[in-house]
């Protein structure tokens, strides 16, 4: 692999994780009245491109706001 393809790859997964989070971000306050974010994107910052992946996909599925932090 060349030092382009890493580059394309890193950007690429970059954008994937914003995408996520931004997603989240967006979904959470309005399903389980989050009023802080800034918070839950810190947090969510940390996370793996998997765990948020989980997270987006099972966001409908959970009951509170305690179910996305346990997944952190």
């Amino acid at each position: 692999m060349s030092f382009f393809d890493d580059f394309k790859k890193e950007g690429m997964e970059k954008g994937r994780r914003k995408t996520l989070i931004n997603t989240i971000v967006i979904q959470a306050p309005q399903l389980f009245a989050i009023e802080d974010t800034e918070s839950l994107e810190a947090k969510l910052k940390d996370a793996d491109i998997e765990n948020l992946e989980e997270i987006r996909d099972n966001l409908l599925n959970y009951e509170s706001k305690a179910d996305i932090y346990d997944q952190l």
